[in-house]
């Protein structure tokens, strides 16, 4: 009785609100929701994306240099500024975190259901915003993480709204800032441009979207010119691209569509099922969005699945058309119940791929979606390094351990934080057996199996073995200390 009683009251106090009162509600709801749905996440370990931005946005925040020997990193300032306002305000932990970059995908909701509003139907543009904030959130997008990509959608979606509202110089500002968090972000560029061709836009639209594109990159370039120079800046941002050589890219992008096929497949079929029935400007606007965020995926060379959350918010204003235009023309209830069973598929498709790692513990999903010692265990390893060194101490972790560095709140001997950087960039490799040799970490971790790419000689585990005392072993994780004196024998 208690339960229809307060289901009378809401329908009752629905039934009083406005229109437009309706519509703030529902955003609001979907906002939340877009919370709520990666909160179960919020405990699960740091992985070493999210573990670069805040390492990085801790220690340039401390004094460091960015672009130098003492913190180095091959992206623009903007998503290390990102990660600054959100540990100022919200501190550096990982539910923090994860809270800060949900915090983003809710604000990004309301200029979805804009977008879909103008070209869609406003049922259609809720339905798709809230198609958005669950399916942005799937495991296999790892987009419960605080990754860029979910920063860069927001400037970017925006960006999108205003450039059909023939707000030119705005938009670009906001899509300059896109480039800027996530470099993929100029698939948007190619967007916007593309939309002002279709509306025939005249000439001075194209050079205020293009001029005010280029604030944010000239506010970046201001500062790297500044703090380090032309050089340091550009191989950083720029250069270091070059030098690595990425074998087979058909054969990434394959591997991680495979990857990513269980979430991204039905959100692609319920796009596709019946969406004749929705209207073809929206038809058309979501399949150029979704084609032109391709070449920005590829910039990255890698195909990593975060990278296909690009792909979401167009797929799902897609989808939310077909929800909406899903009907059989005999009548409402027929209709009513083609909707009913098409969001039920959509549900129960996400509730399948990401809906199963709810029920096993943090620890136990993270091994099952990540298979990555160094961040399923990274907590305890961090503990440990945290309780036997001093916060003066540098550690290093061999090859992408800055989710661990940042954990621990120790600085990382080397500045190069992704395996990436060491195997391919010149100099890097002997630079951190000379960083062994020398003993200058207090801590060496690594795992228990070091692939040809990041030991090609095996130089490393024998400048280790010699320099370091393996001291715990954390599942496949190792543990070393710097050795203080040198065997009776003179041997090192």
């Amino acid at each position: 009785m208690e339960t229809h009683a307060l289901s009378a009251r809401l329908r009752a106090f629905w039934g009083r609100l406005s229109a437009p009162q309706r519509r703030l509600c529902a955003l609001a709801a979907i906002m939340l929701l877009a919370v709520l749905a990666r909160a179960p996440f919020f405990g699960w370990p740091l992985i070493p994306d999210e573990g670069v931005y805040a390492y990085t946005a801790h220690w340039w925040r401390q004094g460091h240099t960015l672009y130098s020997s003492e913190l180095w990193m091959d992206r623009p300032q903007a998503i290390f500024w990102a990660y600054r306002l959100g540990m100022a305000l919200l501190g550096g932990s990982t539910p923090a975190l994860r809270f800060w970059g949900a915090l983003w995908v809710a604000a990004t909701a309301p200029l979805l259901y804009l977008i879909g509003r103008r070209h869609l139907s406003e049922r259609a543009a809720l339905l798709g915003a809230l198609v958005y904030v669950l399916y942005s959130a799937a495991a296999q997008f790892e987009g419960f993480t605080a990754n860029a990509e979910h920063f860069m959608l927001l400037p970017a979606s925006a960006a999108v709204y205003l450039v059909q509202r023939r707000r030119p110089g705005w938009a670009g500002l906001l899509l300059g800032l896109a480039v800027m968090l996530k470099p993929s972000a100029v698939g948007t560029g190619l967007l916007a441009l593309a939309l002002l061709w279709r509306d025939g836009a005249p000439r001075r639209a194209y050079a205020a979207l293009l001029g005010a594109a280029a604030l944010a990159p000239l506010g970046s370039l201001a500062h790297g010119l500044y703090t380090v120079g032309w050089a340091d800046y550009s191989f950083a941002v720029f250069g270091s691209r070059l030098y690595i050589d990425r074998a087979w890219p058909l054969g990434l992008a394959l591997g991680q569509l495979l990857l990513v096929s269980p979430a991204l497949a039905p959100l692609l079929a319920a796009g596709l099922l019946g969406q004749r029935y929705a209207p073809r400007q929206g038809v058309r606007l979501v399949t150029l969005w979704a084609l032109t965020a391709l070449p920005g995926m590829a910039l990255g060379g890698g195909w990593y699945r975060h990278y296909f959350l690009q792909l979401v918010p167009p797929l799902a204003l897609l989808a939310g058309a077909s929800l909406d235009g899903l009907h059989v023309v005999a009548g409402a209830g027929p209709r009513l119940a083609g909707r009913r069973r098409a969001a039920w598929a959509l549900l129960a498709a996400l509730l399948l791929t990401t809906g199963q790692y709810l029920l096993v513990s943090p620890q136990r999903g993270a091994e099952r979606l990540f298979k990555k010692p160094l961040v399923t265990q990274a907590g305890a390893v961090a503990a440990y390094l945290q309780a036997h060194t001093d916060p003066d101490d540098a550690i290093y972790v061999a090859y992408e351990g800055a989710h661990i560095c940042h954990l621990a709140g120790r600085r990382s001997a080397s500045p190069y934080l992704f395996e990436l950087h060491v195997s391919h960039l010149p100099g890097v490799y002997e630079e951190l057996l000379a960083l062994l040799r020398d003993r200058r970490p207090a801590y060496v971790v690594t795992t228990l199996w070091r692939g040809p790419l990041s030991d090609p000689d095996e130089r490393l585990t024998l400048t280790l073995n010699q320099n370091y005392d393996l001291v715990e072993t954390i599942d496949l994780v190792e543990i070393y200390q710097r050795r203080t004196r040198d065997d009776p024998l003179g041997h090192p």
